[in-house]
C-alpha cells in the first residue's frame, strides 16, 4: 500500500473532510486529449450530480485525464487507485458510493483483471453506481442477484475487445512502419519515417511533416548539452540552471513538462542510447530497436566516454567554498527510500555571506517526488564517525586510475547494451517478424561482443598488473572538519573515493541517525551518531584493524596454559610448583586477584538478591584492595582455575588476534614491560586517535564514544573502560541483540509516513 503521506497530493483536498454526510464519489476518466475537449467531463458529471441528489449524498469529484484503463494504469497510477489505498487505509468510509458513467470506465483490461477489481471494490465495501442506467452494484446485491455479477463480465469483455480492436489498429500501423525501417526504407527526403502512434519522439526531433527530421531550434541545443556534459564538465543541475538561464522559452507545455528545463528531461537524456539515433518501441512485450531512426547527437565512443564519465566522476559541489566528502560516484544514499543524499548548505547571514551549516538532504524528498520526505543529519556528523573509525589503517587491493576504470566501465557498459540488442532481435524473430536485415544486424552485432570481451580482458589485466595499489589512513588533520579548509578536505575525499564502498543513512528519530558504512575490503561497520554520543559496532571495528586474525606466537606462559587439557576441578593434574618458574607465578598471582573479585562480586549479588551489579557496586569491588597471596593459595589457584588466556588459542604454537577485546594478560604484561608486540600498539594506536581526536577543536565532536564492549571516552573518567556485559549505555534507543549486533530498540523511523 501507498504510504499515507501521499493522500496530500490527491487532486481533490476534501476527500477526507469529516462529515456525517454519506459520500458519493465521482470518477470521471477520458484516456485522449480529444475526448477531454468535448462533453465527456460535462456528461459524466451531470449524471453524478444526479445519483448524488437522490440519494441525499454529498459529491466528490474525481478525474483521470488522458488515462487509459486498457492496461490498467488509472487503478496503479491513477485516481481510482489512490481512491482504492485510501479506502484500504480507512481514509474513506467503506460505505461510500462510486460513480462510474460505465463499468469501461474502471478497467479495460482482460476479463479476469477487470473482474477483479470490480470485485475488490465491493469486498471493500464500496457501492458502485453506473450513470448510464443507474444501476448499483454493491457486495449484498450481486450475492443475491447474481446475474449483476454475470451482466458486469459482459460489460468487461465487449470494453476489452473494443479496446484491443483499437489497439491493433494501433499497433499495426507502427509494426507495418518498423517492419520497413528494418528493411532500410526511409522518406524521399532521407530521413526515416516517422512513427506517432505509438509511444512519443524525442523532443530534439520534427516530426510534423512524416519524417523524423532534427528540430531546427532544439537540436542544437542538445547538441550543446552533451557537449557542458563531457567538455565542460558540468553536472546536472549545473547544466539544468543553464539552460533556464539561456533558453528559458523555448520549450512547449505538455501535461507532463510546463516548458522548463528539469533534472529528469536532461539526465534521462545523456544515459540513453537515443543520444545514438535508436529508439525503442514496445508493442505486446516486444521490443524493438531502431537503429538510425533520430539523427543521432553523437557517435559511439562519445557516447560510452559520457556515460563512463557521469557515473563515476567526482561531482563538484555548486559552491567551489566547500567540499562535502562523501558526494560522487553514488557512496551515500537514504536508508528509507534508496534515494541518492545531496548536499544542502544553509546561510544564516546572508550579508556577510556565511555559509555555517552543511548537511546531507535525501534527494527525493528534496525533490518531492513523494517516495520521502526531505530529511538531512549534520555533514560533520559523517565525517568525524568515519575519520575515526578508518584512521591508522591500510585498505587494499585499490585501484588508483580513474582513465582505466572509466575504460573498462564504458566497455562493459557497451558489451551488455550488445547483447541486449542481440536478445531483443532474436525476441522479434520468434514474434513471427523476420526481414533479411534481422540475421546481418545479429551477425555484426556478436562480432562487436567478441572484440569487446577481448578488450575488456585485457584492460583488466594491465589494471592487476600496474595498478594494484594500498591506501594508506594515518592520523587525520583535525582541520579536515573546518569547511573552509577545502585543500585538506579535498585530499581526505580522494582517500575517502578510494576507502568507502557505500554508506546508508537512516533517520531513528530526530537528531540520531544511524550509518551503515561498507569499506572497499567489504567490512561493514554499523554506527549510531547524537548531538552528543558515537556509538558502533566494536567487533566490525575489530575486524578493520591491520593484523586482524594474524598468527601471535604464544609466550612460555600461555605455551604453559596451554598444555592444561583437564577441567580445572580434576584433582589428578600434575604440575611443578609456581615458585620454579617467575613466569607462571606472575600470571597466577594475576588470576588470583581475578578469581578473588569473581568471589566478592558472588557474595554481593548473593547478598542483594540480584544478577547483575551496578556500576557503583561494581566500582567498589575493583577498588577493594586484596592481599598477595602465600604461596599455598597460589598453588590451589594452580590447581584449581588454569584455562587458556584466549579464546582462539591454537595448537599450543601460535593463536589469532581478534582485538584488543581478545588479548591474553602475558601480552598485556609484554606492553608494560617495554616489549610493544606490534598487534596491541597498533590497535593502541586507533584507539588513541578513535579517543582523542579533534577534542575542543569542534562543538560536533561526540562527547562519548562507546562500542558494545568498551566506552572509549566520556566525561567521567570512571566510566570509561570495558563492560562486563555487552551493551549500549548511552544512546537509549540503541540496543545489543543476542548475536551481540548493536541495533535500535524501536523500528527506525520512516521518513514518509
Amino acid at each position: 500500500m501507498r504510504a499515507l503521506k501521499q493522500y496530500k497530493n490527491f487532486n481533490n483536498a476534501h476527500w477526507f473532510m469529516p462529515s456525517d454526510k454519506k459520500k458519493c464519489y465521482s470518477y470521471i476518466r477520458w484516456s485522449s486529449d480529444k475526448q477531454s475537449s468535448g462533453s465527456t467531463l460535462a456528461r459524466q458529471l451531470k449524471t453524478a450530480q444526479e445519483i448524488a441528489f437522490e440519494q441525499d449524498l454529498e459529491l466528490v469529484e474525481m478525474i483521470d485525464s488522458g488515462i487509459s484503463a486498457f492496461k490498467g494504469k488509472n487503478a496503479k497510477d491513477g485516481e481510482l487507485g489512490r481512491f482504492i489505498d485510501a479506502v484500504e487505509n480507512k481514509l474513506i468510509p467503506d460505505n461510500s458510493w462510486l460513480v462510474v458513467e460505465n463499468l469501461d470506465r474502471l478497467s479495460r483490461e482482460a476479463i479476469l483483471s477487470a473482474q477483479r477489481l470490480f470485485m475488490k471494490l465491493l469486498e471493500l465495501g464500496i457501492t458502485v453506481v453506473t450513470g448510464m442506467d443507474k444501476k448499483i452494484y454493491s457486495g449484498k446485491s450481486v450475492t443475491e442477484n447474481p446475474m449483476d455479477l454475470m451482466y458486469s463480465i459482459m460489460l468487461f469483455a465487449r470494453a476489452h475487445e473494443e479496446s484491443k480492436t483499437k489497439s491493433k489498429r494501433t499497433y499495426g500501423n507502427a509494426l507495418g512502419i518498423i517492419e520497413k525501417h528494418n528493411n532500410g526504407e526511409r522518406n524521399a527526403d532521407g530521413y526515416a519515417i516517422a512513427i506517432k502512434s505509438v509511444g512519443t519522439n524525442m523532443w530534439w526531433s520534427d516530426c510534423s511533416d512524416g519524417s523524423v527530421k532534427p528540430h531546427p531550434v532544439l537540436f542544437p541545443i542538445a547538441k550543446e548539452i552533451i557537449n557542458l556534459a563531457i567538455n565542460e564538465g558540468m553536472g546536472t543541475h549545473s547544466i539544468v540552471k543553464f539552460l533556464n538561464n539561456k533558453y528559458p522559452d523555448v520549450l512547449t507545455s505538455s501535461k507532463k513538462q510546463d516548458g522548463t528545463w528539469t533534472l529528469n528531461r536532461i539526465s534521462q537524456m545523456l544515459k540513453k542510447r537515443v543520444l545514438l539515433g535508436e529508439k525503442v518501441v514496445n508493442i505486446d512485450d516486444v521490443e524493438h530497436v531502431l537503429t538510425d531512426y533520430y539523427p543521432p547527437l553523437c557517435d559511439e565512443d562519445t557516447f560510452y566516454k559520457l556515460r563512463a564519465a557521469r557515473q563515476n566522476r567526482n561531482i563538484k559541489p555548486e559552491h567551489t567554498d566547500k567540499v562535502y566528502l562523501f558526494l560522487g560516484r553514488d557512496i551515500i544514499r537514504c536508508g528509507h527510500c534508496g534515494a541518492k543524499m545531496t548536499s544542502h548548505t544553509t546561510n544564516e547571514n546572508k550579508e556577510k555571506g556565511k555559509y555555517d551549516k552543511f548537511r546531507y538532504k535525501c534527494a527525493s524528498g528534496q525533490n518531492a517526488t513523494g517516495k520521502c520526505r526531505a530529511w538531512s543529519f549534520n555533514a560533520i556528523w559523517l565525517d568525524d564517525v568515519v575519520v575515526r573509525l578508518a584512521a591508522n589503517h591500510i585498505f587494499r587491493p585499490l585501484h588508483k586510475s580513474k582513465d582505466i576504470d572509466l575504460a573498462i566501465k564504458g566497455l562493459e557498459e557497451n558489451l551488455a547494451d550488445k547483447q541486449v540488442q542481440i536478445d531483443n532481435l532474436v525476441k522479434v524473430i520468434m514474434s513471427g517478424v523476420t526481414t533479411a536485415a534481422i540475421p546481418k544486424q545479429i551477425a555484426e552485432l556478436e562480432d562487436q561482443v567478441q572484440q569487446l570481451t577481448r578488450s575488456i580482458e585485457s584492460s583488466k589485466n594491465h589494471r592487476a598488473t600496474e595498478l594494484t595499489q594500498t591506501v594508506e589512513w594515518g592520523e587525520v588533520d583535525e582541520r579536515v572538519l573546518d569547511y573552509h579548509q577545502h585543500e585538506i578536505r579535498q585530499q581526505l575525499k580522494e582517500k575517502v573515493r578510494l576507502s568507502v564502498k557505500q554508506v546508508i543513512c537512516q533517520q531513528v528519530k530526530a537528531k540520531l541517525v544511524k550509518f551503515t558504512i561498507t569499506f572497499i575490503n567489504n567490512i561493514t561497520i554499523v554506527a549510531y551518531r547524537s548531538p552528543m554520543t558515537l556509538a558502533f559496532d566494536g567487533g566490525a571495528w575489530n575486524a578493520l584493524g591491520d593484523f586482524y586474525k594474524h598468527p601471535v606466537s604464544l609466550t612460555k606462559a600461555e605455551q604453559f596454559k596451554g598444555h592444561i587439557k583437564e577441567p580445572p576441578n580434576k584433582q589428578n593434574v600434575d604440575i611443578a610448583p609456581p615458585a620454579d618458574d617467575p613466569v607462571i607465578r606472575s600470571v597466577l598471582i594475576s588470576n588470583y586477584y581475578d578469581y578473588e573479585r569473581k568471589k566478592l562480586t558472588e557474595a554481593k549479588q548473593k547478598e542483594l538478591g540480584v544478577t547483575e551489579l551496578n556500576f557503583d557496586q561494581k566500582l567498589d569491588i575493583k577498588n577493594t584492595k586484596i592481599l598477595t597471596p602465600s604461596d599455598e593459595q597460589l598453588e590451589a589457584i594452580h590447581k584449581e582455575m588454569f584455562s587458556a588466556p584466549a579464546s582462539n588459542i591454537g595448537e599450543n604454537d601460535s593463536y589469532q588476534y581478534q582485538g584488543l577485546d581478545d588479548v591474553s594478560s602475558e601480552m598485556m604484561d609484554l606492553l608494560e614491560s617495554g616489549d610493544k608486540p606490534k598487534e596491541l600498539l597498533h590497535d593502541l594506536t586507533r584507539v588513541e586517535h578513535l579517543t582523542n581526536w579533534a577534542n575542543g577543536f569542534s562543538k560536533d565532536v561526540p562527547k562519548v564514544i562507546e562500542s558494545q564492549f568498551r566506552t572509549f571516552k566520556h566525561k567521567y573518567k570512571s566510566h570509561i573502560g570495558h563492560k562486563a556485559k555487552s551493551a549500549i549505555h548511552y544512546i537509549d534507543e540503541v540496543n545489543v541483540g543476542s548475536s551481540g549486533i548493536i541495533t535500535h530498540r524501536a523500528p527506525i523511523k520512516e521518513p514518509n509516513k
